[in-house]
């Protein structure tokens, strides 16, 4: 699944991560990938839009595909680098 990707994750439609890859690990060490509504909250320490983040969470909740080029900023370093959804 994250063949030549940065990171790869499987989210419920209720935005609860339930895979994460070591990939997202690096960029969000702090985080609980169990908690509800997870990958929301991940999206705001990245530094994503709120728009965006609606964007992303309203084609999840919905099961249809979307592709969203998203500003995700580094836990650590605290760099931004642009990351594709799908």
């Amino acid at each position: 699944a994250a063949l030549g990707s940065s990171f790869c994750i499987f989210v419920k439609r209720d935005g609860t991560i339930v895979y994460a890859n070591d990939g997202l690990r690096e960029l969000f060490p702090h985080a609980r990938y169990s908690d509800s509504q997870a990958l929301e909250a991940l999206f705001e320490e990245g530094g994503v839009s709120k728009n965006d983040r609606e964007r992303l969470m309203a084609s999840i909740y919905s099961g249809t595909a979307e592709r969203i080029v998203l500003p995700i900023r580094h836990a650590t370093t605290r760099e931004t680098q642009d990351y594709i959804l799908t």
